[in-house]
């Protein structure tokens, strides 16, 4: 992330990350959001890339306000949404971009139930209007997972990291590079999930140059991930963002780990990973 950005992170981005699978989405969203905004969710990852892509094809156009307000409505693919106006409120669309996360959540409870997250029949969208961050009862209340569209995976934790250090010793904060297939296999802490389309800071290059980099699906070139010979996919070490290439003096890779946890089927899932220290503090990667 630091060698993608160009700087070090801030205290409150250090403190955001330690929030867990939430925390990855809205460090990568770099705004000023507590949570990642729900406005553009949809019912599938089909539905939102191709919404991702409309829009940032309209961006690249470099439009005022104004301006992309009115391509939205006259889109094809747009122009039925709801929130566009909301999403984009007191952004400068100059320095941002469409960006995909997907949540993982319980219907249930103060979340209003199944009947209030139907996606609409012609655009997929689904209304998170009423959702109130309430987990299933003796289960986790949600899952984030961030798009890394260089390599296909998406980003995600276990937990926050614990601010007792007895227990943050015990049971650490892991973070995750998996395949949508693994993210979004069954678990019983969840009953839907939604992939929603954001708007995230441009990196310094984008802002310097005035291009978004970004495949806007006008491209047959598919997006090149390096399997390591089992169900786990990593990429080419130059895009990850804690590595151990040298060219970050401050990440240090610790020890290789090797985890198995078993699923509710009876499967054993067998994780690689690694431990690794940024700026003194330790940190755990496994890729999925």
């Amino acid at each position: 992330w630091e060698k993608a950005n160009g700087r070090k992170m801030t205290s409150p981005e250090l403190a955001n990350l330690e929030r867990g699978c939430i925390g990855v989405s809205v460090v990568n969203i770099e705004g000023d959001y507590p949570n990642p905004p729900l406005a553009l969710s949809f019912a599938t990852f089909e539905q939102s890339l191709q919404v991702r892509n409309a829009i940032l094809k309209l961006l690249k156009k470099n439009p005022t306000r104004q301006q992309f307000l009115m391509a939205v409505s006259e889109h094809k693919d747009l122009k039925n949404l709801k929130n566009v106006a909301d999403a984009i409120y007191g952004l400068d669309l100059r320095e941002v971009k469409p960006v995909i996360f997907s949540q993982r959540f319980f219907m249930g409870g103060n979340n209003g139930g199944e009947k209030m997250y139907r996606p609409n029949p012609k655009t997929g969208q689904i209304d998170m209007g009423a959702y109130q961050y309430e987990a299933k009862p003796k289960y986790v209340n949600f899952d984030f997972g961030w798009w890394d569209e260089r390599t296909n995976n998406w980003w995600h934790a276990n937990h926050m990291e614990y601010s007792d250090p007895d227990q943050a010793a015990e049971d650490p904060m892991y973070v995750y590079q998996s395949t949508l297939d693994h993210y979004s296999r069954r678990l019983l802490d969840f009953d839907n999930q939604v992939f929603s389309v954001t708007f995230g800071a441009r990196s310094p290059k984008e802002l310097s140059t005035g291009e978004i980099d970004g495949n806007a699906g006008d491209s047959n070139t598919p997006v090149t991930v390096i399997n390591n010979g089992s169900d786990t996919q990593f990429n080419n070490g130059s895009n990850v963002p804690f590595n151990n290439n040298g060219s970050n003096a401050d990440t240090e890779i610790i020890n290789d780990h090797h985890r198995i946890e078993r699923g509710e089927n009876g499967h054993e899932h067998h994780h690689h990973g690694f431990r690794y220290r940024v700026g003194g503090a330790f940190r755990h990667f496994f890729g999925r």
